[in-house]
Protein backbone atom coordinates (compact mmCIF):
# COMPACT_ATOMS: atom_id res chain seq x y z
CA UNK A 1 0.00 0.00 0.00
CA UNK A 2 1.10 3.88 -0.23
CA UNK A 3 -0.02 6.84 2.20
CA UNK A 4 -1.27 9.29 -0.34
CA UNK A 5 -1.31 10.14 -3.87
CA UNK A 6 0.24 13.19 -5.36
CA UNK A 7 -0.63 14.76 -8.75
CA UNK A 8 1.89 17.32 -10.58
CA UNK A 9 -0.15 19.47 -13.01
CA UNK A 10 0.17 22.57 -15.28
CA UNK A 11 -1.06 24.18 -18.28
CA UNK A 12 1.29 26.95 -19.72
CA UNK A 13 -0.57 29.01 -22.52
CA UNK A 14 0.64 31.15 -25.17
CA UNK A 15 -1.03 32.85 -27.38
CA UNK A 16 -1.27 35.86 -29.94
CA UNK A 17 -3.24 37.78 -32.10
CA UNK A 18 -2.29 40.11 -34.89
CA UNK A 19 -4.64 41.99 -37.37
CA UNK A 20 -5.28 44.80 -39.52
CA UNK A 21 -8.96 46.32 -39.24
CA UNK A 22 -10.14 48.74 -41.84
CA UNK A 23 -13.69 50.39 -41.48
CA UNK A 24 -16.01 52.50 -43.68
CA UNK A 25 -18.69 54.43 -43.48
CA UNK A 26 -21.01 55.91 -46.17
CA UNK A 27 -24.36 57.57 -45.51
CA UNK A 28 -26.57 54.08 -44.58
CA UNK A 29 -24.12 51.90 -45.76
CA UNK A 30 -21.24 50.35 -43.20
CA UNK A 31 -18.79 47.89 -43.56
CA UNK A 32 -15.72 46.36 -41.66
CA UNK A 33 -12.47 44.23 -42.90
CA UNK A 34 -10.10 42.70 -40.51
CA UNK A 35 -7.63 40.13 -41.46
CA UNK A 36 -5.23 38.48 -38.73
CA UNK A 37 -3.60 35.57 -37.66
CA UNK A 38 -3.43 34.19 -34.12
CA UNK A 39 -1.70 31.14 -32.43
CA UNK A 40 -2.38 29.32 -29.62
CA UNK A 41 0.68 26.75 -27.85
CA UNK A 42 -0.33 25.00 -24.78
CA UNK A 43 1.85 22.76 -23.21
CA UNK A 44 -0.21 19.89 -21.05
CA UNK A 45 1.96 17.96 -18.35
CA UNK A 46 0.51 16.02 -14.76
CA UNK A 47 2.06 13.19 -13.47
CA UNK A 48 0.19 11.41 -10.68
CA UNK A 49 2.67 9.86 -7.74
CA UNK A 50 1.96 7.69 -5.38
CA UNK A 51 3.93 8.94 -1.53
CA UNK A 52 5.39 6.23 0.41
CA UNK A 53 7.19 6.90 4.23
CA UNK A 54 7.74 10.78 2.01
CA UNK A 55 9.24 9.40 -1.37
CA UNK A 56 7.55 10.16 -4.34
CA UNK A 57 7.71 7.15 -6.99
CA UNK A 58 5.31 8.02 -10.44
CA UNK A 59 2.93 5.22 -11.12
CA UNK A 60 3.01 4.55 -14.75
CA UNK A 61 2.98 6.12 -18.41
CA UNK A 62 -0.89 5.92 -18.27
CA UNK A 63 -0.90 8.07 -15.29
CA UNK A 64 0.95 10.88 -16.97
CA UNK A 65 0.43 13.50 -19.71
CA UNK A 66 2.87 15.12 -21.73
CA UNK A 67 0.50 17.02 -24.50
CA UNK A 68 2.04 19.74 -26.72
CA UNK A 69 -0.75 21.31 -28.50
CA UNK A 70 -0.49 24.11 -31.38
CA UNK A 71 -3.16 25.62 -33.06
CA UNK A 72 -2.61 28.64 -36.02
CA UNK A 73 -5.43 30.55 -37.63
CA UNK A 74 -5.30 32.76 -40.60
CA UNK A 75 -8.96 34.44 -40.75
CA UNK A 76 -10.46 37.35 -42.28
CA UNK A 77 -13.80 38.77 -40.79
CA UNK A 78 -16.12 40.80 -42.93
CA UNK A 79 -19.13 42.49 -42.07
CA UNK A 80 -21.56 44.63 -43.43
CA UNK A 81 -24.43 47.16 -41.90
CA UNK A 82 -27.69 48.79 -43.37
CA UNK A 83 -29.49 51.48 -40.94
CA UNK A 84 -31.99 53.41 -41.63
CA UNK A 85 -34.45 54.70 -39.00
CA UNK A 86 -36.81 51.85 -39.55
CA UNK A 87 -34.43 49.30 -40.62
CA UNK A 88 -31.37 47.69 -39.12
CA UNK A 89 -29.30 44.96 -40.68
CA UNK A 90 -26.12 43.18 -40.48
CA UNK A 91 -24.34 40.56 -42.04
CA UNK A 92 -20.99 38.66 -41.49
CA UNK A 93 -18.90 36.58 -43.07
CA UNK A 94 -15.58 35.33 -41.55
CA UNK A 95 -13.39 32.90 -42.99
CA UNK A 96 -10.50 31.36 -40.65
CA UNK A 97 -7.81 28.61 -42.35
CA UNK A 98 -7.29 26.26 -39.21
CA UNK A 99 -4.48 24.32 -38.68
CA UNK A 100 -3.94 21.99 -35.65
CA UNK A 101 -1.30 19.85 -34.58
CA UNK A 102 -0.85 18.25 -30.80
CA UNK A 103 1.54 15.00 -29.93
CA UNK A 104 1.78 13.29 -26.97
CA UNK A 105 5.32 12.03 -26.27
CA UNK A 106 4.52 9.72 -23.66
CA UNK A 107 1.95 7.72 -25.79
CA UNK A 108 3.92 8.17 -28.66
CA UNK A 109 1.27 9.64 -30.72
CA UNK A 110 1.19 13.18 -33.23
CA UNK A 111 -1.99 14.56 -34.79
CA UNK A 112 -2.05 17.19 -37.75
CA UNK A 113 -5.27 18.34 -38.71
CA UNK A 114 -6.22 21.44 -41.25
CA UNK A 115 -9.76 22.87 -42.21
CA UNK A 116 -11.11 26.21 -43.59
CA UNK A 117 -14.13 27.68 -41.57
CA UNK A 118 -16.71 29.63 -43.11
CA UNK A 119 -19.55 30.90 -40.54
CA UNK A 120 -21.82 33.62 -42.29
CA UNK A 121 -24.34 35.67 -39.74
CA UNK A 122 -27.04 37.84 -39.68
CA UNK A 123 -29.83 39.56 -38.22
CA UNK A 124 -32.32 42.10 -39.15
CA UNK A 125 -34.32 44.38 -36.64
CA UNK A 126 -37.39 45.99 -38.46
CA UNK A 127 -39.78 48.78 -37.04
CA UNK A 128 -43.08 47.97 -37.95
CA UNK A 129 -44.50 51.05 -36.01
CA UNK A 130 -43.38 53.08 -33.71
CA UNK A 131 -44.90 50.30 -30.61
CA UNK A 132 -44.08 47.37 -32.85
CA UNK A 133 -40.72 45.93 -33.85
CA UNK A 134 -39.88 42.29 -35.36
CA UNK A 135 -36.12 41.09 -35.39
CA UNK A 136 -34.78 37.84 -37.08
CA UNK A 137 -31.20 36.38 -36.52
CA UNK A 138 -29.15 33.10 -38.12
CA UNK A 139 -26.06 32.23 -37.50
CA UNK A 140 -23.65 28.82 -38.87
CA UNK A 141 -20.40 28.01 -37.21
CA UNK A 142 -18.29 25.39 -37.40
CA UNK A 143 -14.75 24.61 -35.50
CA UNK A 144 -12.26 22.43 -33.54
CA UNK A 145 -12.50 21.46 -30.22
CA UNK A 146 -9.46 22.29 -28.02
CA UNK A 147 -7.28 20.39 -25.86
CA UNK A 148 -9.62 19.49 -22.84
CA UNK A 149 -10.62 16.52 -24.71
CA UNK A 150 -7.89 15.04 -25.81
CA UNK A 151 -5.62 14.16 -23.01
CA UNK A 152 -5.11 10.80 -22.48
CA UNK A 153 -3.01 10.07 -19.33
CA UNK A 154 -5.29 9.57 -16.50
CA UNK A 155 -6.21 12.90 -13.88
CA UNK A 156 -6.97 13.36 -10.60
CA UNK A 157 -10.32 15.10 -11.18
CA UNK A 158 -11.75 14.22 -7.14
CA UNK A 159 -9.49 12.93 -4.43
CA UNK A 160 -11.55 9.74 -5.66
CA UNK A 161 -11.77 10.13 -9.35
CA UNK A 162 -9.21 9.32 -11.77
CA UNK A 163 -10.26 10.02 -15.70
CA UNK A 164 -9.15 10.41 -18.71
CA UNK A 165 -9.95 10.86 -22.60
CA UNK A 166 -9.41 8.05 -25.18
CA UNK A 167 -10.78 10.49 -27.93
CA UNK A 168 -9.71 12.16 -31.01
CA UNK A 169 -10.12 15.97 -31.75
CA UNK A 170 -13.80 16.92 -32.15
CA UNK A 171 -15.29 18.36 -34.86
CA UNK A 172 -18.64 20.83 -34.30
CA UNK A 173 -21.23 22.50 -35.84
CA UNK A 174 -24.39 24.59 -35.21
CA UNK A 175 -27.27 26.47 -36.88
CA UNK A 176 -28.77 28.91 -34.78
CA UNK A 177 -32.03 30.37 -35.82
CA UNK A 178 -34.42 32.98 -33.92
CA UNK A 179 -36.96 35.52 -34.30
CA UNK A 180 -39.33 37.44 -32.16
CA UNK A 181 -41.87 40.21 -31.68
CA UNK A 182 -41.79 43.52 -29.39
CA UNK A 183 -44.34 45.81 -28.18
CA UNK A 184 -43.20 48.98 -25.98
CA UNK A 185 -45.86 51.68 -25.23
CA UNK A 186 -43.63 54.75 -23.10
CA UNK A 187 -47.48 56.64 -22.46
CA UNK A 188 -48.93 53.62 -20.88
CA UNK A 189 -45.66 51.56 -19.88
CA UNK A 190 -46.68 48.18 -21.15
CA UNK A 191 -44.17 45.65 -22.37
CA UNK A 192 -43.93 42.59 -23.63
CA UNK A 193 -42.17 40.22 -26.44
CA UNK A 194 -42.79 36.84 -28.04
CA UNK A 195 -39.29 35.00 -29.02
CA UNK A 196 -39.09 32.04 -31.01
CA UNK A 197 -35.62 29.76 -31.27
CA UNK A 198 -34.06 26.95 -32.72
CA UNK A 199 -31.14 25.64 -33.05
CA UNK A 200 -29.43 22.07 -34.02
CA UNK A 201 -25.84 21.13 -33.05
CA UNK A 202 -23.68 18.02 -35.14
CA UNK A 203 -20.63 17.06 -33.58
CA UNK A 204 -18.26 13.85 -34.67
CA UNK A 205 -18.18 12.47 -31.86
CA UNK A 206 -20.45 10.17 -29.38
CA UNK A 207 -18.42 9.71 -26.32
CA UNK A 208 -19.77 6.90 -23.44
CA UNK A 209 -18.06 6.49 -19.73
CA UNK A 210 -16.38 3.62 -18.70
CA UNK A 211 -15.67 2.67 -15.11
CA UNK A 212 -13.66 0.16 -13.62
CA UNK A 213 -13.35 0.85 -9.86
CA UNK A 214 -12.35 4.44 -9.06
CA UNK A 215 -11.32 4.90 -12.89
CA UNK A 216 -13.01 6.04 -15.30
CA UNK A 217 -12.38 6.45 -19.15
CA UNK A 218 -14.50 8.77 -21.62
CA UNK A 219 -14.68 6.68 -24.89
CA UNK A 220 -15.50 8.56 -28.24
CA UNK A 221 -16.65 6.99 -30.91
CA UNK A 222 -15.95 8.29 -34.61
CA UNK A 223 -19.99 9.07 -35.27
CA UNK A 224 -22.06 12.10 -35.83
CA UNK A 225 -24.77 12.82 -33.68
CA UNK A 226 -27.01 15.84 -32.97
CA UNK A 227 -29.08 17.62 -30.10
CA UNK A 228 -32.21 19.67 -31.51
CA UNK A 229 -33.63 22.44 -29.43
CA UNK A 230 -36.63 24.42 -29.83
CA UNK A 231 -37.56 27.38 -27.19
CA UNK A 232 -40.82 29.56 -26.96
CA UNK A 233 -40.82 32.17 -24.46
CA UNK A 234 -42.28 35.83 -23.43
CA UNK A 235 -42.54 38.65 -21.09
CA UNK A 236 -45.15 40.84 -20.15
CA UNK A 237 -44.37 43.94 -18.13
CA UNK A 238 -46.47 46.34 -16.91
CA UNK A 239 -46.11 49.58 -14.97
CA UNK A 240 -49.29 50.60 -12.46
CA UNK A 241 -48.65 54.69 -11.43
CA UNK A 242 -51.59 55.10 -9.25
CA UNK A 243 -50.25 51.84 -7.01
CA UNK A 244 -46.56 52.93 -7.96
CA UNK A 245 -45.96 49.06 -8.59
CA UNK A 246 -44.36 47.12 -11.67
CA UNK A 247 -45.72 44.24 -12.64
CA UNK A 248 -44.25 41.49 -14.81
CA UNK A 249 -44.96 37.49 -15.75
CA UNK A 250 -42.66 35.48 -17.85
CA UNK A 251 -42.98 32.41 -19.57
CA UNK A 252 -41.25 29.50 -21.83
CA UNK A 253 -41.39 26.12 -23.52
CA UNK A 254 -38.51 24.29 -24.24
CA UNK A 255 -38.59 20.91 -26.82
CA UNK A 256 -35.37 18.89 -27.10
CA UNK A 257 -33.49 15.86 -28.45
CA UNK A 258 -30.26 14.35 -28.62
CA UNK A 259 -28.85 11.41 -29.61
CA UNK A 260 -26.94 9.02 -27.34
CA UNK A 261 -24.77 5.54 -27.16
CA UNK A 262 -26.86 2.88 -25.37
CA UNK A 263 -26.15 -0.74 -25.33
CA UNK A 264 -23.90 -0.27 -28.41
CA UNK A 265 -26.93 1.20 -30.05
CA UNK A 266 -28.11 4.96 -31.10
CA UNK A 267 -31.07 6.09 -29.47
CA UNK A 268 -32.60 9.57 -29.47
CA UNK A 269 -33.69 10.71 -26.17
CA UNK A 270 -36.67 13.81 -26.00
CA UNK A 271 -37.38 16.25 -23.17
CA UNK A 272 -39.87 18.78 -22.91
CA UNK A 273 -39.50 22.01 -19.93
CA UNK A 274 -42.10 24.47 -19.08
CA UNK A 275 -41.31 27.74 -17.02
CA UNK A 276 -43.24 30.72 -15.75
CA UNK A 277 -42.98 33.28 -13.44
CA UNK A 278 -44.58 36.38 -11.58
CA UNK A 279 -42.99 39.76 -10.29
CA UNK A 280 -43.61 42.34 -8.35
CA UNK A 281 -42.26 45.71 -7.34
CA UNK A 282 -43.76 48.14 -5.20
CA UNK A 283 -42.63 51.90 -4.01
CA UNK A 284 -43.95 52.35 -0.09
CA UNK A 285 -42.00 55.41 0.25
CA UNK A 286 -39.08 57.22 -0.78
CA UNK A 287 -36.98 54.70 1.23
CA UNK A 288 -38.60 52.00 1.02
CA UNK A 289 -39.67 49.43 -1.78
CA UNK A 290 -41.28 45.90 -1.80
CA UNK A 291 -40.27 43.01 -4.28
CA UNK A 292 -41.95 39.59 -4.42
CA UNK A 293 -41.08 36.80 -7.18
CA UNK A 294 -42.60 33.21 -7.83
CA UNK A 295 -40.55 30.89 -10.31
CA UNK A 296 -42.81 27.36 -11.37
CA UNK A 297 -40.51 24.73 -13.33
CA UNK A 298 -40.90 21.37 -15.03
Amino acid sequence: GYDGLYQKAGLQTFYTDNYISIRKRKSKLGSQYKIGFNMQQQDLATNLQTIENNVYKSIADTFQNNLKWNRYVLYANNSWSYETNTIRFSFSLPVNATRIEYSDTGFKSSVTKSRLFINPSLSLLYQLTPKWNINTAASFTKGFGDINGIASGYMLKTYRNLSNNDAPLAETQSINLSTGITFRNPLKIIFFNINVAYSRNKSNLLYRQLFNGSLESLIAFLLDNYVNRFTFSGRFSKYIIDWKTSLGFNYGYTFGNQQQLQQNSLITFSNKNYNGGITISSKLSGKFTTDYAANYFT
